[in-house]
C-alpha cells in the first residue's frame, strides 16, 4: 500500500461512448482539475467509434497503416500519456485520477508507487472476474513495437507471460493521470491490418497480449467488467466508490481542451512543435 494517504472514498464515472479526442479530453480535464483536497476518480468508459489512441511523442505513421484506418472507420486520437498505439475496439478502457503525494519533487521516482497503487485495483478486479494475473517489471529487456500490448518495457500487468491490460501514466503539477485498457475480445484481421500486415491465418499468429475473454475462458459483457472494477478497487484499497458524473468546472475544461487541443488535427497528427503550441502543462 502506498506511503500517502489515498483517502477513503473516490469519485465512479461510468461514461457512455465518446470519440476518443472527446474521451482523451474528458481523462485530461479530470486531471487539470485536481487539486489539493479532491477526491480521486476512477473513469470507466468506451470508444464510439472504434479508434486508435497513439502516446503523446508516437510518430504518427509508426508502425501504423493510417489509410487503412480511415477506410475501416477507425478514427485516430493521441493521448495526452505517452507510450504507443492501443486498437480501442471490443475493450474496456479505465482511468484513475490522483492528487499528487504531499513532498513529492521527482515524478519519476514515484510513478512505480502510484502504478502499484492502481495494479492493486486491476488485479483485484480481474480475480472477481476470475483471472489471476501478476505484476511484471522489466529490467533491461526492452522490446519496441507500434502497439502498446507487443511492446516489453516498464512494468506490466500479465497473464500467463502475456499482457492483458495496457497503461499509460503522466503527472500533472498537482494530480496523476493513469489511463489503460483491457480486450474484450479482438478482432485479429482488423489488428493486423491496420499495420498493414497482411496475414492469410491470422487466427494462427502468437500474440504476446491475451483478451479477457481467452483468458478466463468466458464471455464477458462490458458492463460485467465495469461492476468488478468497482468492486475491485473498493476492496483492495479499501475505498467507498460513489456515483458521479463529471462536474460543472471540469465540463467548461473538456470543451476547452477538446477545441483547443484533442479535437484538433495539429495535435492528432502533427510533429511535436505543433503539439505543444497550447497548453504548455499538459
Amino acid at each position: 500500500m502506498p506511503s500517502y494517504a489515498i483517502g477513503d472514498k473516490w469519485r465512479f464515472i461510468e461514461d457512455p461512448g465518446y470519440s476518443g479526442s472527446l474521451n482523451m479530453a474528458r481523462d485530461a480535464a479530470l486531471a487539470l482539475c485536481m487539486g489539493d483536497g479532491s477526491m480521486p476518480v476512477l473513469r470507466v468508459y468506451r470508444f464510439t467509434p472504434a479508434c486508435i489512441t497513439i502516446g503523446r511523442f508516437q510518430r504518427i505513421n509508426d508502425g501504423l497503416d493510417i489509410k487503412r484506418c480511415e477506410s475501416a472507420g477507425v478514427e485516430l486520437a493521441r493521448r495526452p500519456t505517452g507510450g504507443m498505439a492501443i486498437l480501442h475496439k471490443d475493450d474496456f478502457t479505465y482511468s484513475v485520477t490522483l492528487p499528487r503525494m504531499a513532498g513529492e519533487e521527482h515524478p519519476a521516482g514515484a510513478r512505480d508507487l502510484y502504478f502499484d497503487l492502481i495494479a492493486g485495483g486491476i488485479l483485484c478486479s480481474l480475480e472477481l472476474l476470475g483471472i489471476h494475473a501478476q505484476v511484471v517489471r522489466h529490467k533491461e529487456n526492452r522490446k519496441h513495437s507500434a502497439w502498446c500490448f507487443e511492446g516489453v518495457a516498464g512494468i506490466d500487468i500479465k497473464y500467463r507471460g502475456r499482457k492483458i491490460c495496457g497503461s499509460a501514466q503522466k503527472i500533472y503539477e498537482k494530480s496523476v493521470l493513469q489511463h489503460g485498457s483491457l480486450f474484450l475480445d479482438l478482432d485479429r484481421k482488423l489488428y493486423m491490418g491496420l499495420t498493414g500486415c497482411d496475414v492469410k491465418s491470422p487466427e494462427s499468429r502468437p500474440l504476446s497480449f491475451i483478451s479477457l475473454c481467452e483468458a478466463g475462458e468466458n464471455e464477458y459483457s462490458w458492463n460485467g467488467i465495469s461492476s468488478a472494477f468497482e468492486k475491485g478497487f473498493s476492496d483492495a484499497l479499501n475505498i467507498e466508490l460513489i456515483n458521479s458524473e463529471f462536474t460543472d468546472r471540469e465540463n467548461i475544461m473538456t470543451d476547452r481542451l477538446f477545441k483547443e487541443r484533442f479535437g484538433m488535427e495539429s495535435w492528432n497528427t502533427g510533429g511535436v512543435q505543433e503539439r505543444d503550441r497550447t497548453f504548455s502543462d499538459m
